[in-house]
């Protein structure tokens, strides 16, 4: 994630190659920012209602359509 892109409340999703297993694809929103452009960290409140602080490049940004196509794709039996 860009850290233009970052901004309080947007919705993120741990990297899937995020060093504690248990976190990856962990989806959650920003609450904090800390850094410059070159060197920036985030502070996500994750949806179980824990946080974590994450570098910029472990997190990426879920998009309205992303969330929507994952939505659209699950099945109810």
């Amino acid at each position: 994630m860009r850290l233009r892109e970052a901004h309080l409340g947007a919705m993120v999703r741990v990297s899937y190659a995020y060093r504690k297993p248990a976190l990856r694809g962990s989806v959650g929103s920003i609450k904090k920012l800390w850094g410059e452009p070159h060197y920036a960290a985030v502070e996500v409140r994750l949806d179980d209602g824990s946080s974590e602080l994450l570098w910029r490049h472990e997190v990426e940004e879920l998009r309205e359509e992303a969330t929507q196509e994952a939505f659209t794709s699950l099945r109810w039996t």
